[in-house]
């Protein structure tokens, strides 16, 4: 699929880098946002210093730490304005029509993780 941007091939979750609260570490239980979706992190939180002496886990920026998503095993990109109603983290539905709401009598079908990133939950 061209839109797939990760994917848990063994049936677990996906593991993206995101941005997190300063002191997480690697192990951490980590509430992102307000509905309900948490990560459970896998690096420590990556600081400037850290990644100047390279020792932050590669690929993260001051502030990512790579999380465990339970449930979630398929990431979308979608263009930026149709998640752009939404806040990171929120519940994401989709309409009959086609459309991302956030109306909750709609299909939930995840949460927005960024400007253009769909988590998608398992059913």
């Amino acid at each position: 699929m061209k839109n797939v941007k990760h994917r848990a091939h063994t049936g677990g979750a996906v593991t993206p880098a995101l941005m997190v609260v300063a002191g997480v570490k690697s192990g951490d239980l980590v509430p992102l946002g307000a509905a309900g979706l948490y990560g459970v992190a896998t690096t420590d939180r990556a600081t400037t210093a850290n990644i100047n002496v390279g020792l932050s886990a590669q690929g993260l920026i001051d502030g990512q730490a790579a999380l465990i998503l339970p449930g979630i095993i398929l990431t979308l990109a979608v263009p930026a304005a149709s998640l752009s109603a939404f806040a990171d983290y929120a519940k994401v539905y989709r309409s009959a029509a086609g459309a991302y709401t956030a109306v909750n009598t709609d299909l939930w079908v995840g949460y927005r993780l960024n400007a253009t990133t769909l988590a998608l939950r398992s059913n």
